[in-house]
């Protein structure tokens, strides 16, 4: 039978409206002479666009209460990853996602009930962690109308119920970072510019803490540039808050260079 594998994991342009509606609507700017200015790219003299963009780390997100709710694999996987066509689980493996991936954990259980283990492993799980499914299924294809085998691979980001929130919205601080550092990013050129992927937390007080370089964008000077950014970075942010209303923190994600995981 066919094989495929579905792997739905952390694209960097992973905004969907759903994701930008999270943030709250940005004060109004002046008009920019720069016709990029409201874009999420810098084009730059090799011919490519430099990308900025600011998420959690993975495009598929699950509260920490809903995840702390699940019973099965059913509750975490949403119906747009096809999971309402899967007849059947096994070797489902519930899985830490570190940076260091010598560090992860990973438990499996035979079906989709989570097992003792896998239920400790999700309850001790916080906000900004990340995780992923792995496992086998038995999907009914749409084609033919039979079960045919199938693997399933996805990417998962612990967001609170209300998004922390920059006080000029996504778009503002978007165009911050891009204002004070194109003329640094005019030196990438495609062949050696990678996803660079720098982490970073709005503690439940409201401050930016812990920025982190996860990966480079290829040139060490563009890191540091933008590292420094959000350190300096002005204004305030609103917390995120859970679904009792209680500030808690938010780990974001600001990805930039190519389009990559």
């Amino acid at each position: 039978m066919r094989q495929k594998i579905i792997i739905l994991a952390s694209v960097l342009i992973s905004v969907s409206a759903i994701a930008y509606a999270k943030w709250n609507n940005p004060k109004t700017v002046s008009c920019q002479s720069d016709p990029y200015a409201d874009s999420n790219y810098v084009p730059v003299p090799d011919g490519f666009s430099f990308v900025y963009d600011i998420n959690p780390r993975f495009f598929a997100m699950i509260t920490l209460e809903d995840l702390h709710k699940s019973k099965n694999i059913t509750d975490i996987l949403p119906p747009m990853c096809g999971s309402d066509n899967i007849q059947s689980y096994y070797n489902v493996k519930v899985n830490t996602f570190n940076v260091d991936r010598a560090s992860e954990l990973h438990v499996q259980s035979e079906g989709k009930i989570l097992n003792d283990k896998q239920l400790e492993l999700i309850r001790n799980m916080e906000y900004g962690d990340n995780f992923y499914i792995t496992g086998n299924c038995d999907r009914l294809s749409d084609e033919s109308g039979m079960a045919e085998k199938d693997s399933i691979v996805r990417y998962f980001s612990i967001v609170p119920y209300e998004w922390a929130k920059y006080e000029y919205g996504k778009k503002g601080l978007i165009k911050y970072l891009k204002e004070n550092s194109k003329d640094k990013v005019l030196i990438a050129k495609k062949s050696e510019t990678a996803p660079g992927k720098i982490n970073f937390t709005i503690t439940k007080e409201g401050h930016l803490e812990g920025t982190q370089l996860e990966s480079t964008c290829g040139y060490e000077s563009i890191d540091k540039q933008m590292l420094n950014l959000l350190n300096d970075l002005p204004g305030s942010w609103q917390p995120a808050k859970n679904e009792n209303g209680e500030n808690v923190k938010q780990v974001y994600t600001f990805f930039f260079g190519q389009i990559g995981c």
